[in-house]
């Protein structure tokens, strides 16, 4: 998995193993690395977010964990136990949702900037593994596409699914 910071000045990259590596953007230089034998995943990254003013950044894994690092000194924040492997996320910058997807089929919205792990939304109905999701441009909606054939439109309000569609593939 890959991420670019916000500013554009760093990149980051998911390991295997668990960890990930920041870059310098310009110089390629290596600035550090999120996560160690006590802290990192236990599983392969599959999800990396930074947040908008470069303070946190998001991983998620197949171990079933998210973990929120400090940007900068790249210490573990929190982490929060999704309960089933992390498949893929989406982060909107500008209200601090995090969406998470994972095994279970279930989408989780979590609220960064409110205490970092708090759940706001669980999201149901998709019968086959999630395989893109995407927050409208406002954060009002989220937009959720699945190998069940399906698409669907969450309403984030209102808490729940106000469109669905199928597709032939």
């Amino acid at each position: 998995s890959v991420e670019i910071s916000a500013c554009g000045n760093f990149g980051f990259v998911g390991s295997a193993r668990g960890r990930v590596e920041k870059y310098n953007m310009q110089s390629g230089a290596h600035r550090g690395t999120f996560g160690d034998a006590t802290t990192g995943h236990s599983g392969a990254v599959h999800g990396i977010a930074a947040d908008r003013t470069n303070q946190v950044l998001i991983t998620g894994s197949y171990d079933g964990t998210v973990k929120l690092w400090e940007f900068g000194s790249r210490d573990l924040r929190d982490t929060i136990d999704i309960g089933s492997a992390v498949t893929m996320m989406q982060l909107h910058r500008e209200n601090g949702l995090l969406v998470v997807a994972a095994d279970d089929l279930v989408l989780r919205v979590y609220d960064t900037e409110c205490g970092g792990s708090t759940l706001v939304r669980k999201f149901t109905g998709h019968t086959n593994r999630v395989s893109d999701i995407s927050f409208s441009s406002d954060g009002r909606w989220l937009i959720s596409a699945a190998m069940d054939s399906t698409v669907r439109v969450w309403d984030l309000p209102q808490g729940r699914c106000i469109d669905c569609f199928g597709v032939q593939k």
